[in-house]
């Protein structure tokens, strides 16, 4: 056991609660917590203005007269005018590359400056971006002098990419001590998006540690928000461990979050290696995380494989999971292969005949297509004879 500041308080810990389930899946950005704007309501992206916007104003290239000024060198000579410069373009792969060789050059020669001018920035993408390189880059020169300016900086939410960016870089290198000083932030905020960080790192470069550290954590709702961050991070690097994990290696008995956990690994498995992830779900027993995975399983198969997600979810115990998850595969069936979709529905159409309620739902989803496409369909569809009056069949009550 290695040795966590809290450690001593859990010993002989065997178990812990997991909490209710928290908020819907993070959004895209929160996916990648360096990169996540700020959620303070004053934090809306601004345009950048350079306050440097003609070639005269920058410095010339004094050490050889007749070399072009490349941006390289600019950033070399004088980080600031370049740094007014790249504030000047719109968002692009230029800009983006640009500020990656500025923020490298200016990072190595002299990182505070670096992220003091990154913290003047507009509020928006564009600072969100500099702050959290800036951090990354720091935390991997000189992390304690990184750390004393990044806590120095007020009020905290305004920091949180560079406090998420800066724990991430400093787990690499450093997991034990990263984990130990994230314990011991004092702003709420602050803490939350560095532990989130950690935990995301320690899965792609040290799930065994991550795995140890989680244990130690029995604040249910702290819990359940760092290890669905574990769990997002290591299902994108290494499924199969991570189900086994989430299969032997948890008490899960929150049906939420077993749910929330079997949904994001299938998500990830099932894009890289779906024969694995439908293999891994034959194995397990009758339970929540079996039914949780293959919800997931049929979901995350619902665009690429219509007829095999069907059968998934036909096999879901839960009335509800199994009616909402077959409605879900046919719209996306429809949107993607309308002929296909024809067709796969009138094969299956006599498994409704007792699920009036069933028809009623397809009906409605099939009056989202063309109207040609719908009468044929519906001529197509034993036993139904088609409305004149399409409002009389989308008011019908559904029973």
């Amino acid at each position: 056991m290695r040795n966590f500041v809290i450690i001593a308080f859990v010993a002989g810990l065997s178990g812990f609660a997991i909490s209710t389930f928290l908020n819907p899946l993070e959004t895209a950005t929160e996916l990648n917590p360096e990169l996540d704007v700020p959620s303070d309501a004053s934090e809306t992206q601004e345009p950048i203005r350079a306050s440097v916007s003609n070639e005269s104003a920058l410095p010339q290239n004094t050490q050889n007269p007749t070399e072009p000024l490349t941006f390289d060198k600019l950033a070399e000579l004088d980080p600031e005018a370049a740094a007014r410069s790249l504030s000047g373009l719109s968002e692009s792969d230029e800009r983006d590359e640009k500020m990656e060789t500025l923020l490298l050059i200016w990072s190595e020669k002299n990182p505070f400056e670096a992220a003091e001018w990154a913290a003047e920035l507009p509020m928006g993408t564009f600072r969100v971006e500099a702050l959290a390189r800036v951090a990354s880059l720091w935390a991997e020169s000189d992390p304690d002098e990184a750390k004393r300016w990044l806590e120095s900086q007020q009020p905290a939410s305004h920091y949180l990419p560079a406090w998420g960016a800066f724990a991430r870089a400093w787990t690499e290198q450093a997991p034990e001590e990263a984990v130990n000083w994230t314990m011991q932030i004092e702003d709420p905020a602050a803490k939350d998006r560095a532990q989130r960080a950690v935990a995301r790192q320690l899965a792609v470069t040290d799930p065994e540690f991550g795995q140890e550290w989680l244990s130690t954590i029995i604040d249910a709702k702290e819990y359940d928000a760092l290890a669905t961050q574990f769990v997002l991070g290591w299902a994108g690097s290494d499924p199969q461990a991570t189900a086994l994990w989430l299969d032997t290696g948890l008490t899960l008995n929150d049906p939420d979050f077993r749910r929330k956990s079997a949904m994001i690994l299938l998500s990830f498995w099932t894009a890289t290696d779906p024969t694995a992830a439908g293999s891994w779900i034959n194995t397990l027993q009758d339970g929540d995380l079996r039914e949780n995975a293959k919800l997931a399983f049929s979901q995350s198969l619902s665009a690429d494989e219509p007829e095999i997600a069907l059968a998934w979810a036909n096999s879901l115990e839960s009335q509800k999971d199994r009616r909402d998850t077959v409605l879900t595969i046919y719209e996306d069936w429809l949107d993607a292969d309308p002929e296909a979709f024809k067709a796969g529905l009138v094969d299956r159409w006599a498994e409704y005949a007792e699920d009036p309620v069933m028809r009623q739902d397809i009906y409605e989803i099939l009056y989202q297509s063309d109207e040609d496409f719908r009468k044929e369909v519906f001529s197509l569809l034993e036993g139904f004879i088609y409305p004149e009056d399409a409002a009389a069949v989308e008011e019908a009550p559904n029973t």
